[in-house]
């Protein structure tokens, strides 16, 4: 498939889930305090894109309404497709994306729609970081193992 065929695909996918899009980035709203961003961003070294997720939480996050994929209260990490995070568009196998996107989209939102009880549950654990002592506070959480930023980075 070509970038062009590649990024309308992704559009579409999302949209359809009902995220809306600035940017590179897809936002849903739980209607709580809760924001699921899922940030597309292509490779500087080659024909490759990367999709990360995870959560914002509106009152905390001074990026808010619209924070980049880097800038989440809680990253969940990139988007795995065929063992790699690294989304060749030329080749990638166009069911395994639209599944994988799928699944990852109805985990997120639901999870986001439950509340942050059920974030802590079901993607903290497994998270790829937490940016600031405060994201740590909201959720009622101790570091532990978990790769905590701080505030500086959204600076």
């Amino acid at each position: 498939m070509t970038k062009q065929e590649f990024t309308k695909l992704i559009n579409t996918l999302l949209k359809k889930d009902g995220f809306i899009k600035k940017g590179s980035n897809f936002y849903f709203d739980c209607e709580n305090d809760i924001v699921c961003v899922f940030g597309m961003y292509k490779s500087n070294y080659d024909e490759y894109y990367y999709m990360e997720y995870g959560f914002a939480f509106k009152s905390i996050n001074p990026k808010s309404p619209f924070p980049k994929y880097f800038e989440l209260n809680v990253n969940c990490g990139r988007l795995l497709i065929d063992g790699d995070t690294a989304i060749y568009y030329e080749t990638v196998n166009e069911d395994n994306l639209i599944k994988t996107i799928h699944e990852v989209l109805i985990k997120l939102v639901e999870t986001g729609k439950r509340g942050k009880d059920a974030i802590c549950k079901v993607f903290v654990p497994k998270c790829y970081y937490i940016i600031s002592q405060k994201t740590l506070e909201y959720l009622g959480i101790e570091q532990g193992k978990l790769h905590v930023y701080p505030e500086t980075l959204w600076e």
